[in-house]
């Protein structure tokens, strides 16, 4: 990238993405690209204040996100994925996942396998005592 490129990249960010760009690592980013986006911050007269309140509240999303990502699954749904394993749980496994619940789409994903793999073993007893 030309380093006009990276002026009209850094111009197009927002406050907030600007200074995420600037407080992580430096060597995460080219040398034109953090020059750029320390020219939009000066050009744009953010204050301290200002990039501290930010920085604070991306900080506190990136937590809201990790913490959102370890919610156990609850047992009645555990409940439920086991006695009645089937397509709908594939649709909550999905909803968890793009909201970020990362583990309660896990835990549904495997006692919706246990619950399946329950009913087969129910239907080869069945069979083999017929």
């Amino acid at each position: 990238m030309k380093k006009d490129d990276f002026k009209t990249l850094m111009a197009q960010q927002t406050d907030a993405e600007l200074i995420r760009i600037l407080s992580l690592p430096e060597a995460l980013y080219q040398p034109e690209a953090l020059l750029a986006a320390k020219a939009e911050f000066s050009n744009r007269n953010l204050s301290e204040n200002a990039y501290t309140a930010l920085k604070e509240t991306d900080e506190a999303s990136q937590q809201a996100a990790q913490d959102r990502a370890t919610v156990p699954l609850e047992k009645h749904l555990k409940f439920l994925a086991f006695f009645f394993p089937g397509i709908i749980q594939l649709v909550f496994i999905d909803m968890f996942e793009a909201n970020g619940y990362h583990r309660k789409a896990e835990e549904l994903n495997k006692w919706t396998l246990f619950g399946t793999g329950f009913y087969i073993l129910l239907a080869i007893v069945a069979i083999m005592i017929w």
